[in-house]
């Protein structure tokens, strides 16, 4: 459990620790841990990313041909990702949304699980719903849809319980 000053202490650290990252860590393991901001919104701070990727419109193309396809043939996404503090769990709690550019439509959860977050094989082996993933002999959602805690606005978060499993896989 974590108070909140943890929390904010906690990422302040994070933030200036690889803000400009050591030149020993792997150019995976860089771009996983930069581009995070503090922003604060009523009242409240977090840490926040957001990028714009592309993906296929269709699933036809493997991963050969798929750098060879056509621009037009790509659509591309922004996609937020936020630390923020859960006053219910008093732990960090990871949320993220994917919003087509084009017409800033979020992904459904099975789009989701077809992006570069998730290993391709990882709903072959949960159960899923309109709006949660459950792992197998998992007592909670692995990813559920949810209300920011504090935007108040739709998101997807990784459910606090079931953090340490997802990280590890």
């Amino acid at each position: 459990m974590l108070s909140r000053s943890q929390f904010d202490a906690a990422c302040d650290g994070f933030l200036c620790k690889y803000e400009h990252p050591s030149s020993d860590l792997s150019v995976h393991c860089i771009a996983s841990l930069t581009g995070w901001s503090w922003v604060e919104q009523f009242g409240y701070g977090f840490m926040t990313r957001s990028s714009t990727v592309s993906q296929l419109l269709e699933d036809a193309f493997d991963e050969q041909t798929a750098p060879r396809v056509s621009p037009s043939l790509r659509e591309y996404l922004t996609m937020n990702q936020h630390v923020v503090y859960s006053a219910s769990f008093q732990v960090p709690f990871f949320t993220l949304q994917y919003t087509i550019v084009v017409h800033g439509s979020p992904l459904s959860l099975e789009e989701i699980l077809h992006t570069t977050l998730f290993k391709h094989d990882v709903s072959k082996q949960a159960e899923t719903t309109t709006f949660a993933l459950t792992l197998p002999m998992s007592a909670f959602p692995l990813l559920s849809q949810g209300e920011h805690p504090v935007l108040g606005t739709p998101c997807w978060y990784l459910h606090p319980c079931e953090s340490d499993n997802a990280i590890r896989d």
